[in-house]
């Protein structure tokens, strides 16, 4: 049963009411303007339908299940919301309920964080910038992260069942969860062990999925897998840093070279942290931190990375930066703000500010940013976003174009700031403090991998 105590809730509570307060006035359209388009689809056509008639929906089907369930409530409920509360008709109670599975999943997420290891850990997440863009832009990764957390205390517990169950159902919505069973199923005991956690795992992934694999197998993987291995190097991956110098001019072998240059990358430091990082079931210090450099490995190295990718390491940076001293503490606090602030500011808001366009590397289009601007704010808060634009144009115009006009190197900058931080992160978890080190974690990690796939042949031959 869910208890929470006085003193914890009166800890949330500022965060909390910020959140409920705010969360209504925007979302970000550029996303959102494609969910709707699945609600629309699915009127017509049932959920099914979504990964064949959809523009794009790069997510595992939870997702749009989730929204398509979430607007339709909407839709209803709103204009009722409206009717009894009338003092309040400037509340988007559309927006609101859409987001309320967002956020009693941070609530949940908070309460299992402090439940499990006490204020000291929760607070960075309740307070923590990237939590709160997430909820204000809209996007699923507060409720897949929900059940990987559930599913990472089941590990510890030695519950393996459960964890793949729910790893399972956090896979459904995003498949990030997949990047700890491997580690699952490496610190599990026994065969029967492992069985249960891949079983776990894939009985809420093949349930989901199943119905829109029948219905259109190609529209699924196409969707659903291959809209990313074909996208551009993006926003925060150390990928657009060529991008953003060059000034989004790219040559298809360009794009080529990198997408065969981030997965290498992304297999070498996934299996140093599988195999080099020390860990023993049922052990949460280290369990806590192998998933959070086996994470992080995939969201350095990864050819796309947003400022919402910061939140699937979240509760596991929060276990060890509480430990650290001031300046770790420091560097995590910065990192959340440049990752989900400030490089989405310097790209969007001059541009906006002067109607100027703006690069999507997601579609490789120029947009009009000042329409994706305002429209992020329809609604009861589109006079904010009004205000703001008047503002920035009439008291900030020369700024504006000065950071307009140096985008390139400002955003390089910054990337590159943003990922240098999360290396230090991850390299320190691995002990690893210079490149003679990771030179030697490499070797012994190639021979630990060679080591077991021998074992693996003679156990097969004889």
């Amino acid at each position: 049963m869910l208890t929470i105590s006085r003193d914890l809730l009166l800890k949330m509570l500022l965060p909390l009411l910020v959140l409920f307060g705010t969360c209504w006035l925007a979302w970000n359209y550029y996303d959102v303007r494609y969910f709707i388009e699945w609600a629309t689809i699915a009127e017509k056509y049932g959920v099914i339908g979504i990964y064949s008639q959809a523009d794009k929906c790069g997510y595992m089907p939870l997702s749009p299940i989730l929204f398509v369930a979430s607007y339709e409530l909407a839709k209803t409920a709103s204009q009722m919301f409206t009717n009894i509360l009338p003092a309040l008709s400037e509340v988007n109670y559309y927006r609101l309920i859409i987001k309320m599975p967002l956020l009693i999943s941070i609530v949940l997420v908070g309460y299992i964080m402090y439940r499990n290891d006490g204020w000291n850990v929760a607070k960075w997440w309740f307070y923590g910038v990237p939590v709160w863009v997430v909820l204000w832009t809209y996007q699923f990764d507060p409720i897949m992260l929900l059940f990987m957390l559930i599913g990472t205390y089941s590990l510890i517990k030695r519950e393996y069942f459960k964890a793949g169950l729910w790893l399972g159902i956090g896979a459904a919505f995003k498949y990030i969860p997949a990047l700890i069973i491997p580690f699952g199923v490496k610190i599990a005991g026994n065969r029967r062990e492992k069985i249960l956690l891949l079983l776990g795992f894939l009985i809420p992934v093949l349930i989901v999925t199943l119905p829109f694999l029948v219905f259109d197998i190609s529209g699924f993987f196409n969707q659903a897998f291959g809209f990313h291995m074909n996208r551009y190097p993006q926003m925060l991956s150390i990928f657009n840093i060529p991008q953003l110098l060059g000034g989004f001019e790219m040559s298809p072998l360009e794009l080529k070279i990198i997408t065969l240059i981030w997965l290498p990358l992304f297999i070498t430091f996934y299996i140093i942290g599988l195999l080099m990082m020390p860990s023993k079931s049922g052990d949460k210090d280290s369990i806590m931190l192998s998933i959070c450099v086996l994470i992080l490995s995939f969201m350095i190295f990864n050819k796309v990375h947003n400022g919402n990718y910061l939140i699937w390491v979240y509760p596991y940076l929060s276990y060890w930066i509480a430990k650290k001293n001031s300046r770790i503490k420091a560097l995590f606090i910065i990192a959340g703000i440049v990752g989900a602030v400030g490089y989405p500011t310097i790209v969007y808001l001059p541009a906006a500010t002067l109607d100027k366009p703006v690069f999507i590397e997601e579609d490789k289009v120029w947009y009009n940013a000042r329409d994706i601007f305002l429209r992020s704010w329809e609604g009861a808060g589109e006079s904010i976003g009004v205000r703001v634009i008047s503002w920035l144009k009439g008291s900030m115009r020369d700024g504006m174009v000065w950071v307009y006009i140096n985008l390139n190197i400002l955003g390089a900058v910054l990337v590159a700031a943003y990922n240098v931080i999360l290396i230090y992160f991850m390299l320190s978890m691995l002990k690893i403090g210079s490149l003679g080190e990771l030179a030697e974690k490499i070797k012994e990690a190639y021979i630990k991998l060679l080591t077991y796939f021998r074992k693996v042949m003679l156990t097969k031959i004889f």
